[in-house]
């Protein structure tokens, strides 16, 4: 059985979903190399620069190796489907469109998973669509359910169908790899953001199967039962999802405020939804007095479910982010930049944050090129490195 740090990874990905799945193969020990051309990939360059590269860039390719070849040239083609013949997996992924074809020279072998990520698979009416985050986001159906009652539908949190896909294509790489070693033989993985999105509903899909409603838009009183809302402080927001009798019972009992209960109006989590103005009109002035950290320790010393509405200044300074670990610097570099850690962790097997890599930096050593030929290709324009 060949060992997880034994992997080798190669990736054509012209979109955030297949760099995040390779980025997780790179956390985690595999050996991944990103395939760009000579010029670089294109998001080196668009966006806010951060240690001579973007930071989008920066972030999605900690841990890798570069190989830098125009793979619209027969040579380039051919040292891509060199470092191709020695891969456990190869990651395609293009954006808008689905992923286009690679030359027949570099295709798989027949021991090889493939993760090829689009945005609506690859077969079917839609699979030459093409499509953003922002449609992702509302072709499968979460943007009908996000917003106010009666307004427009509302966008979700950017990049989110690009960022579920690369975790997704992660998994069924895995999968594929945990198959392999029973059938001795890779397969094609074919994952697209319309189903990863579209597997993301939850009770709003069953709803409606079993019971025939339609979920609409409820803004932030999400749901059918009360509270479960965002309340303004004095500093800033919470989110109060107290909704049951008991978790409720003990926040206003603790607050001096347990007789709203006795309102027949207010004594089950369905009345207050029905009846919600009149009762923030109660709560909402008290919440008002009070900071966000006083009110989230409140509740969650009586095991009631509220968080403060974190911006990204508060978030990257989380006390309970900073005591895990969860931020970190890549190492062996002194860029101040803070970079999230990985979705989950592992009791024995570690994550590891090395820098991005520059263009053509270690990817041409799977090569096997004598340097006398390595050179005559950099001098030609079709393989880059820094000399």
């Amino acid at each position: 059985m060949k060992s997880y740090s034994d992997l080798l990874v190669v990736e054509f990905a012209g979109a955030a979903s297949g760099a995040y799945a390779a980025r997780l193969f790179a956390g985690f020990g595999a050996h991944v190399v990103k395939v760009e051309p000579p010029e670089g990939d294109a998001t080196r360059w668009t966006g806010p620069a951060a240690g001579g590269s973007t930071a989008e860039f920066e972030y999605l390719n900690t841990g890798k190796s570069s190989l830098a070849v125009d793979t619209a040239s027969a040579t380039g083609r051919d040292l891509a489907a060199r470092l191709c013949a020695k891969a456990d997996v190869i990651i395609e992924s293009f954006s808008p469109g689905p992923p286009a074809p690679l030359p027949d020279s570099v295709t798989a072998g027949p021991n090889v998973v493939r993760l090829r990520i689009s945005p609506f698979g690859l077969d079917g009416p839609y699979s030459n669509y093409r499509s953003t985050p922002f449609t992702d986001f509302a072709v499968a159906g979460h943007m009908f359910l996000t917003g106010e009652p009666d307004r427009t539908p509302l966008q979700g949190a950017p990049g989110q169908s690009l960022y579920a896909a690369g975790t997704h294509a992660y998994i069924g790489a895995l999968t594929a790899l945990i198959a392999r070693e029973h059938t001795g033989r890779g397969q094609d993985v074919d994952i697209s953001h319309f189903e990863v999105m579209a597997s993301l509903h939850q009770w709003t899909t069953t709803r409606y199967t079993h019971g025939g409603v339609i979920q609409t838009r409820a803004g932030n009183r999400y749901g059918s039962l009360h509270p479960s809302t965002l309340y303004e402080c004095s500093d800033g927001w919470v989110a109060f999802a107290a909704v049951g009798n008991e978790p409720l019972s003990r926040f206003l009992a603790l607050v001096g405020m347990e007789s709203i209960l006795e309102d027949e109006r207010f004594d089950s989590g369905g009345k207050r939804f029905a009846n919600a103005d009149a009762f923030d009109a109660i709560l909402g002035p008290w919440m008002l007095q009070r900071t966000v950290a006083e009110v989230v320790a409140l509740a969650q010393a009586v095991r009631a479910p509220v968080a403060p509405v974190n911006d990204l200044r508060a978030l990257l300074a989380d006390a309970h982010l900073a005591a895990r670990g969860f931020w970190e610097r890549p190492e062996g570099t002194a860029d101040p930049t803070l970079f999230p850690g990985p979705p989950f962790r592992m009791s024995t097997h570690g994550w590891r944050l090395t820098p991005a890599p520059a263009i053509g930096d270690g990817g041409r050593d799977w090569l096997g090129l004598d340097p006398v030929d390595a050179n005559l290709l950099h001098d030609a324009g079709l393989l880059r490195y820094d000399a």
